[in-house]
């Protein structure tokens, strides 16, 4: 039988050299951090992932909080019904 329970799945993005040469002309010409969004994007769906390979979530919420030396912590927290293995 399936049981209600929170949960959080939680991940720490780091800079990337490559992307943030890019990111800089980007932004000192006032345009979209594209290459940012797109990391940030990218690591949201696969946390939602993972949260569904273990519960049948009811709802969730998402925080997006920035760390020190361009990194950003990203937290899915919820409930759902925890999934037989």
């Amino acid at each position: 039988m399936a049981t209600n329970e929170k949960f959080s799945v939680t991940r720490v993005v780091t800079r990337d050299i490559v992307v943030d040469l890019l990111q800089a002309a980007r932004n000192l010409l006032g345009m979209r951090l594209t290459g940012y969004e797109e990391i940030i994007s990218k690591n949201i769906n696969e946390l939602i992932k993972e949260a569904e390979k273990k519960y049948r979530i009811k709802w969730w919420r998402l925080s997006v909080n920035p760390l020190t030396h361009s990194s950003v912590m990203i937290t899915i927290y919820g409930e759902g019904d925890k999934l037989k293995k």
